[in-house]
């Protein structure tokens, strides 16, 4: 399928990188589930962004700077 798709119907030579380059992302990775895999995680992250506040996020950082006395450096992000 992917030497058909580079080499045949696209035309590449197989010498070339940009030919083996086709190649390789059309048969040996599933590119399908690579791109399901990229949407999941952003879709994931963005509920996450969309739950949780950039201040409850400082809040917890500060509060656990206290504990180890590494307040200073957390002051910063402010």
């Amino acid at each position: 399928m992917g030497d058909w798709f580079a080499y045949a119907l696209l035309g590449l030579d197989p010498a070339s990188h940009l030919g083996q380059a086709v190649q390789f992302f059309v048969f040996v990775m599933d590119t399908a589930k690579i791109f399901f895999l990229l949407v999941a995680i952003i879709y994931v992250m963005g509920m996450l962004r969309a739950m949780v506040s950039p201040e409850r996020v400082l809040f917890h950082l500060l509060k656990s700077a206290r504990k180890r006395l590494t307040g200073p450096m957390w002051g910063k992000a402010k």
